[in-house]
């Protein structure tokens, strides 16, 4: 590796393609990717719509564009039975201009209503942390006293 010439841009290309190949399979680790996507009754939306952002960035790098109808079906598909009447409504309210942000945005405020500074405990698990251990004092996943 000689940095001062120029040549770690190759170790970085290697790296890239060994790491995250753009093959045939890369499209189905992305349908592998959305069809594990799950909403929980008391989970805040903004938990879902962080993991389908982390999952479009990830793809997007391989070349590959999450279609965004798809994005918003699979959405519609899982959010809870109570979410759902509401983001039919905007549907149907913003016509051809409805969007995954503005899907986001009605499911948002649906939920700030109902749940109106209850503890968001479904989204606490669903957390990506760190520490993937138990803590010694409490028992709960993601720290350590």
């Amino acid at each position: 590796m000689e940095w001062p010439t120029g040549l770690v841009h190759k170790v970085v290309d290697a790296l890239i393609e060994k790491c995250q190949p753009k093959d045939s399979l890369t499209k189905v680790e992305l349908a592998e990717e959305l069809g594990e996507l799950k909403m929980g009754n008391k989970e805040h939306p903004s938990v879902l719509f962080e993991r389908i952002s982390k999952i479009e960035n990830k793809y997007r790098f391989a070349g590959i564009q999450v279609d965004e109808l798809d994005l918003i079906a699979k959405v519609l598909k899982i959010v809870p039975k109570d979410c759902k009447s509401i983001a039919t409504a905007e549907r149907r309210h913003k016509g051809a201009k409805f969007n995954l942000d503005s899907l986001e945005d009605c499911m948002t405020d649906y939920w700030r209503q109902v749940h109106d500074g209850d503890d968001d405990d479904e989204s606490k698990d669903n957390e990506v942390s760190l520490f993937g251990g138990e803590c010694c004092s409490c028992g709960k996943k993601g720290h350590k006293a």
